[in-house]
C-alpha cells in the first residue's frame, strides 16, 4: 500500500511585470541620463565660462570632479547604512531617495547661477553629495522589493536603464 506524504510548498511570491522592472530602475536611467552629460559637458563649459586663464581650466575642471568624487566615494556607503537601519512608516529608503533627490536640486539652482567657481564647485559638491544619498538609499531597493528569484532579471532591467541612459545622455548634448 502506498502512502501519500502531504507536505506543504512554499507559496510562490508573486514576480514582478515587465512594466515594474522597469519603473525600479527608471532611478538609474535618469542617473546615467543626467551624470554623463554633466560631467564631460557641462561641467567643463562652466568652468570654460568662469575661469578666464586658460592654462588653469584642467586644474579647475580637475579639482571640482575631485570634490564630487569625495562625496561619490564617502555618502553612499554612510547613506546604505542609515538605509538598512531607518524605520518609518513610509519605509526604510523612500524618505531618504525622495528627500535626497528634492534636495538636488538647490545644488543645480546654484551651478546655473554660478557668477563664480567656487559657487560652481560647492553647486557640484552639493549636487554630488544629495545624489549619491539618493542613489544609496535607491541601491538596496532590489532586494527589499523584488521576489528572490527575479533578482537577475531586476538587475538585467537596471544594466539596461544604465546603458541607455548614459547613451541618452551622451546624444541629447
Amino acid at each position: 500500500m502506498a502512502t501519500r506524504t502531504t507536505e506543504r510548498t512554499p507559496p510562490v511570491e508573486a514576480g514582478f511585470s515587465n512594466l515594474r522592472h522597469i519603473a525600479l530602475s527608471a532611478f538609474w536611467f535618469g542617473s546615467f541620463f543626467l551624470w554623463q552629460p554633466f560631467t564631460f559637458v557641462i561641467i567643463q563649459d562652466q568652468v570654460d565660462q568662469l575661469v578666464p586663464d586658460r592654462n588653469a581650466q584642467g586644474a579647475a575642471i580637475g579639482l571640482a570632479v575631485s570634490v564630487g568624487g569625495l562625496f561619490a566615494m564617502a555618502i553612499p556607503p554612510l547613506v546604505g547604512a542609515i538605509s538598512d537601519r531607518l524605520t518609518t512608516p513610509f519605509g526604510r529608503r523612500r524618505p531618504i531617495m525622495i528627500g535626497a533627490s528634492i534636495l538636488t536640486l538647490p545644488g543645480f539652482l546654484l551651478m546655473a547661477t554660478s557668477h563664480s567657481y567656487l559657487q560652481l564647485v560647492i553647486g557640484y559638491g552639493w549636487v554630488q553629495f544629495f545624489f549619491n544619498a539618493a542613489g544609496a538609499a535607491f541601491a538596496g531597493i532590489i532586494p527589499d522589493v523584488v521576489p528572490a528569484q527575479q533578482f537577475g532579471r531586476a538587475s538585467g532591467f537596471l544594466a539596461t536603464m544604465v546603458q541607455l541612459g548614459s547613451g541618452g545622455g551622451l546624444f541629447t548634448y
